[in-house]
């Protein structure tokens, strides 16, 4: 009877050992759970690292853009007052071949008629009011006065004519340089509008 208590003891002392063993180790995995060497907070700090640095990258990638977009508009501003430039230019140049173009027509349509009545005067077909007879020497000092007014018409004529093919061509170089700043401010607003789509919605 008492071997057989004295077994049981044994295989109570053993049981509670074994027991304890299994308690004692159960901590000791959880401390290994924790450990830096521990593949699966290794991959979360890979990622984490990861995260951190993409954001970092997209916030450099964001701080380029605006910085882009900045410089962009400042440009787009510029082409716009250059275009504001060019365009008052052309007005006025448009304007001032308007003008130069009447005046030739001016000066063209009294020297036809001054050249008319240099004709009459010429071959003795000028007629005046009441049959009036002009002595000779008066015709001629009136032929003297209408080929003098004839000679400044046709200059004044030559002038404007002139004036108005320089201004032609200056108003299309204006025009020409009016095309491209436009054309420029295009190209600007294409990159605005390429930048916008570039960013993250």
């Amino acid at each position: 009877m008492t071997k057989n208590r004295n077994v049981t003891v044994v295989l109570i002392l053993v049981a509670a050992g074994a027991a304890w063993g299994m308690l004692t180790r159960e901590p000791m995995v959880s401390a290994q759970q924790r450990s830096p060497s521990d593949p699966v907070r290794v991959d979360i700090n890979a990622e984490l690292l990861a995260e951190v640095r993409g954001l970092r990258a997209d916030l450099a990638q964001s701080n380029r853009a605006t910085v882009r977009a900045q410089l962009l508009v400042a440009r787009v501003q510029l082409q716009e007052q250059r275009i504001m430039y060019f365009d008052r230019r052309r007005a006025e140049v448009a304007a001032r071949v308007a003008e130069a173009a009447e005046k030739g027509r001016q000066a063209a349509a009294e020297l036809t008629g001054v050249e008319e009545k240099v004709r009459e005067f010429r071959t003795g077909g000028v007629k005046f009011p009441g049959g009036v007879q002009i002595p000779k020497e008066q015709l001629e000092g009136m032929l003297e006065m209408f080929e003098s007014e004839a000679v400044k018409l046709r200059a004044d004529a030559q002038a404007a004519s002139e004036l108005e093919a320089r201004l032609r061509t200056e108003e299309a170089e204006v025009q020409s340089a009016l095309a491209a700043e436009q054309g420029r401010w295009n190209d600007f607003n294409a990159r605005l509008d390429e930048l916008e789509r570039a960013l993250p919605k």
